[in-house]
């Protein structure tokens, strides 16, 4: 079963602001998580119950996924020294 991919306003923004193969890149990331939200390279965010982060190259995308929910919101991406502040 396939889950429903909603980004936010903010991740929005953050995305259009990249440069365009990272951010094709991304999008790519990101539709695979609609198949399996926890892929290889993805680690849980320690201070979140529902936070997870996903690699991609110097780049990361911050979303949220609880087990058994049919939704994964897209909080954030950019560049790993940016994205956690």
């Amino acid at each position: 079963m396939a889950l429903t991919i909603t980004w936010t306003r903010g991740a929005t923004k953050d995305a259009l602001a990249l440069p365009h193969m990272v951010r094709y890149r991304i999008l790519k990331a990101v539709e695979a998580l609609a198949l399996n939200p926890t892929p290889p390279g993805c680690k849980k965010l320690t201070n979140e119950d529902d936070g997870w982060r996903l690699r991609v190259g110097d780049y990361r995308v911050l979303y949220r996924w609880r087990e058994g929910a049919v939704e994964i919101v897209v909080v954030t991406c950019g560049h790993r020294r940016e994205v956690y502040r």
